[in-house]
Parts: C-alpha cells; sequence; structure tokens
C-alpha cells in the first residue's frame, strides 16, 4: 500500500503539469451588435448578422456579437477572429481555427467608443482600417435565403460587387450596442 501511494505522489505533479490549461476569456472587452444607419433604405436599422464565415444585413440568421479585439464574442477554443478578403468582403474564420488567408487583412476592424456622457443609445461605432477604405458597405447578394441580404465589404475604390454594378451597394454607419446576453458557442 505504501508503494503505491508513494509512486502516486511522485507522478501527481507530472499529471498535472500536462493537463491543459483555460484561457479565460477577456472581460475588459465589452461585447456589442452592430445596427446599420442607412436612412430611407432597405439596411436601415439592420442587424449585422453572421453565417458562413460572412457578415450580412438584412438576413435572419444568427445576431454577430463583436469583442473589441477583432473576435467573434464566442467561447469555442481559439476564438474566431475577424479579417477582410481581397475581394473587400468582411469574414471570419471557422471555429477552432484562428487560419486567415495569407492575402487577408487581419484586424480590420476599428471600434470607436461614443463620448462619455453621451446622451445616445449607442454605445460606439466600428469602421474598417483597410488602406484606401471609406468605412464599410453592403451590397445585395443574388440567390442569398432571404431574400434582400446584404453582404457586408469595405467601401474601397476597387469594390467588385457581387451583382457586378457597385451601384446596387449602399454605404452605411455601423454603430453598436452593448451586448449583456449569452456568449454563442460558435458561428
Amino acid at each position: 500500500m505504501q508503494f503505491s501511494f508513494a509512486f502516486v505522489a511522485a507522478v501527481l505533479p507530472f499529471l498535472a503539469s500536462a493537463a491543459p490549461t483555460l484561457v479565460p476569456r477577456d472581460e475588459s472587452s465589452t461585447p456589442y451588435t452592430v445596427t446599420s444607419l442607412r436612412s430611407g433604405s432597405a439596411i436601415q436599422y439592420s442587424t449585422l448578422v453572421a453565417s458562413g464565415t460572412h457578415f450580412y444585413l438584412g438576413s435572419s440568421n444568427s445576431t454577430a456579437v463583436l469583442g473589441t479585439d477583432n473576435n467573434l464574442n464566442v467561447a469555442v477554443p481559439g476564438g474566431q477572429q475577424i479579417y477582410l478578403e481581397t475581394t473587400g468582403a468582411l469574414r471570419y474564420t471557422v471555429p477552432h481555427s484562428g487560419a486567415i488567408p495569407s492575402d487577408a487583412a487581419a484586424n480590420p476592424i476599428i471600434y470607436t467608443a461614443s463620448e462619455q456622457g453621451s446622451s445616445s443609445v449607442f454605445t460606439g461605432s466600428i469602421s474598417t482600417s483597410s488602406p484606401g477604405s471609406t468605412g464599410l458597405i453592403a451590397c445585395p447578394v443574388s440567390g442569398y435565403n432571404p431574400a434582400g441580404a446584404y453582404q457586408v465589404y469595405a467601401n474601397t475604390d476597387d469594390l467588385a460587387a457581387p451583382s457586378g454594378n457597385n451601384e446596387d451597394c449602399l454605404s452605411f454607419e455601423a454603430v453598436t450596442l452593448a451586448y449583456n446576453g449569452t456568449t454563442a458557442w460558435e458561428y
């Protein structure tokens, strides 16, 4: 009996050091949702949603909840990072992978908090840090269900709208609202 106790006591520290360490989520960045402002348009007050590694407005899929660190607010190990594809499309990585295409731009989102004491219900706004970009733009997507969805891109001179006509796209102001709900596992 003493031999087994001595063996367990000797091995236990090695087993503990081999156990995975859980890294707590960064609670200093307040999660938020994004709402579009484009008066008189089909996307006015649309919520940013996440679907199939793309972001959309005017869809009924899962509301995207972001953190201020260019990640989706998710619990899945490895997280899900936001990036900008060479087409200008705002995208996010698949669950369990931080793999961003080598020609894509990492950390494309710039979050600006509302001024302290502001009477606005919005907590801030987002834009993009893409060179030559003048903010975000939403382009209608044909064949997407539900009809009327708009995919989100960086608004650049070399944008190639899915329809082939950049005039179909709508620039918008992306304002944020604090999110206090449950963290999604993944998108």
